[in-house]
C-alpha cells in the first residue's frame, strides 16, 4: 500500500516547490498539499494520513502547535518538523511534538530515508496498538533526582558542562534525546554522535537549557508509587550494564568511539519498557504469564503484545532518529543472531553483559554461528574474578567496622 504523506506550508511557493521536488515518489507515496494548519487537521482526521511535514513558521497555527494537535488526533503519524537554521528556539518547542527536524529546503533523499527507515522498522511491531503507543509519547520518566540535579546545575550563573554530562550519561531518557535533537537532520552533521558530552558541546547550553528547563522533555512529573521501583532497578541495571560493556569493548581492544558506542546502546538497551509499562495492567499481565508458564519477561511480552520492549525500544529510537548502530544494540539485544550485523561487534558486547549481569539467556545460534561461545566464556571469568574482588574487598570493610 501507497504511504499518505500530507506536506503542510503557508508559503504557496514553498508548497509548489515541495509538490515538485518529490514528484518521482509518486508511485510509492500518495501525497497530498495543505496550506493551512486547519485544513491538515481535517485531512487528518479521516485517519488515512501516515506522515505529516508541517513548516514551523505559519500564522494563526504553527508547525509546533499543529502537530501537536495531531498527536493526539492520530497517534501514529509520523510527525515532521521543517524549519530554517536560525529557527533554534522555535525548533525547541517542536521537541515536544516532532519526531524528526529538517531544515529548509528539504532535502528529498534526507526525507524519503527518514520515512523509509521509520516504516522499515515499524514492521518489527505487529501490534498496532503498540505502534500507537509509542509514535506518541511526548516525555517518559527520568529519575527524579537526576532531573533535580541537572536543573540545579542548569540554573546557577555558569553551568559545568562536565557536570551536567556526568548527570545526562547516567540517564537513558535524557541521553536519548539528547542524541535526537543533535543527530537531526536539521544541523546536517556529516557524522553521527552518540557522545552526550559532543552533543552538549555542539548544541550549547542555551539549547540545553531550552530542552530541559523550558520544553520539559525530561519528565519531572512525579513517578507513580507502583512504578518507582520499577524505574529505580532499570537505571541502576542499565547503568551497570553500561559499565561493563565499557569495560568488556577495552579490553577487547575496541577504538574508543566503539567503546562509547557499547556504552550508550548498554544504557539505552531497555528504554523500551518505559513505553510499555504505560500499557493498562501490564506489570499483573507479565507476573501472571511469568508465573503460570515459568518463562522470561520477553518472552511473556511475545504472548501478550506481539513484541518486546527491546523491539519497541528500537522503533522508539528509529522514530527520533538515533544512530542505526545503536538502534541495532536495542532491537537485538536479546536475540542478536536475527540483526544483519554478523560481525562481533558492541551488539555482542551487549548481549554478554546483559547475560552476566541480569541472567538474561544466551543466544546459542548466535555464539555458535560465529564461534563466540569462547569468548562469552572468557568474559564470565573475567567477571567472576572482578566480583569476587569486590565482594572480598567489602567483606573486609565490614569487619573493620
Amino acid at each position: 500500500m501507497k504511504l499518505r504523506i500530507l506536506f503542510v506550508d503557508d508559503d504557496k511557493y514553498d508548497l509548489d516547490s515541495m509538490r515538485s521536488m518529490f514528484e518521482y515518489m509518486a508511485a510509492d507515496w500518495d501525497m497530498l498539499f495543505s496550506g493551512s494548519g486547519e485544513e491538515a487537521l481535517s485531512l487528518v482526521k479521516d485517519g488515512t494520513i501516515d506522515v505529516v511535514i508541517a513548516d514551523m513558521k505559519m500564522p494563526d497555527m504553527d508547525g509546533a502547535e499543529l502537530l501537536e494537535k495531531i498527536k493526539e488526533i492520530e497517534p501514529s503519524v509520523l510527525r515532521v518538523v521543517i524549519s530554517g537554521y536560525s529557527d533554534k528556539e522555535m525548533l525547541m518547542r517542536a521537541t515536544k511534538s516532532a519526531h524528526q527536524f529538517l531544515p529548509k529546503p528539504v532535502n528529498p533523499q534526507v526525507l524519503k530515508k527518514i520515512i523509509d527507515k521509520v516504516y522499515s522498522l515499524q514492521g518489527i511491531l505487529k501490534n498496532r496498538n503498540i505502534i500507537k503507543l509509542t509514535t506518541s509519547i511526548k516525555s517518559l520518566p527520568a529519575l527524579p533526582d537526576l532531573y533535580i540535579k541537572i536543573e540545579d546545575e542548569l540554573r546557577r550563573p555558569n553551568p559545568s558542562i562536565k557536570k551536567i554530562d556526568d548527570i545526562i550519561s547516567k540517564d537513558m531518557v535524557m541521553t536519548a534525546k539528547i542524541l535526537q535533537v543533535v543527530n537531526s537532520a536539521f544541523f546536517g552533521l556529516p557524522q553521527r554522535i552518540i557522545n552526550p558530552l559532543q552533543a552538549i558541546n555542539f548544541l550549547g547550553m542555551e539549547v540545553i537549557k531550552a530542552l530541559v528547563l523550558l520544553v520539559h522533555f525530561f519528565s519531572a512529573e512525579r513517578v507513580p508509587d507502583f512504578m518507582r521501583g520499577h524505574i529505580g532497578k532499570l537505571w541502576d541495571d542499565s547503568l551497570k550494564i553500561a559499565t561493563l560493556a565499557k569495560k568488556i569493548a577495552i579490553s577487547e581492544k575496541f577504538d574508543s568511539k566503539k567503546v562509547e558506542e557499547a556504552f550508550i546502546g548498554s544504557l539505552l538497551h531497555d528504554i523500551g519498557k518505559l513505553v510499555l509499562w504505560q500499557v493498562p495492567d501490564y506489570f499483573m499481565n507479565i507476573a501472571r504469564q511469568k508465573n503460570d508458564f515459568h518463562i522470561s519477561v520477553s518472552e511473556a511480552e511475545y504472548i501478550l503484545y506481539e513484541t518486546s520492549h527491546a523491539e519497541v525500544g528500537a522503533y522508539l529510537l528509529g522514530i527520533w532518529g538515533l544512530p542505526d548502530s545503536l538502534i541495532e544494540m536495542v532491537g537485538y539485544h536479546h536475540k542478536p543472531s536475527l540483526s544483519q550485523n554478523k560481525a562481533f561487534s558492541t551488539l555482542t558486547v551487549l548481549h554478554g553483559s546483559d547475560h552476566l549481569l541480569t541472567g538474561e539467556p544466551l543466544d546459542e545460534t548466535y555464539l555458535q554461528n560465529f564461534a563466540l561461545k569462547s569468548t562469552i566464556n572468557k568474559w564470565i571469568r573475567v567477571y567472576q574474578a572482578e566480583h569476587a574482588v569486590e565482594v572480598k574487598e567489602e567483606n573486609q570493610e565490614e569487619n573493620k567496622k
